[in-house]
């Protein structure tokens, strides 16, 4: 799971990236469950894996000890990164 938009720009050096992904590359949770997730963007499915973020976001939630922990920071994502939609990629079966 990820997001991706189209017409992103990088703010601190200026480049717009036609194809824009996200991923949540961390997420900190302390002990009253409050939630930091690290959102980090690049250009390409493959290099948000591959290579170090183009740009990073900290979005802060209370998570919820019943819900999927990715799911939630996906979701608090889309609270700062508004135009962004899901990237679901179904894996091949063998």
């Amino acid at each position: 799971m990820g997001l991706k938009t189209t017409n992103y720009t990088i703010s601190a050096i200026g480049i717009m990236l036609e194809n824009a992904y996200a991923k949540v590359g961390n997420i900190d949770i302390d002990k009253m469950g409050n939630a930091k997730a690290v959102i980090e963007i690049q250009q390409t499915r493959e290099n948000v894996d591959l290579l170090e973020p183009l740009e990073t976001h900290e979005v802060n939630f209370i998570a919820d000890k019943t819900l999927p922990i990715y799911e939630q920071a996906y979701t608090a994502a889309k609270t700062i990164l508004t135009d962004w939609q899901d990237d679901i990629v179904a894996e091949a079966s063998v």
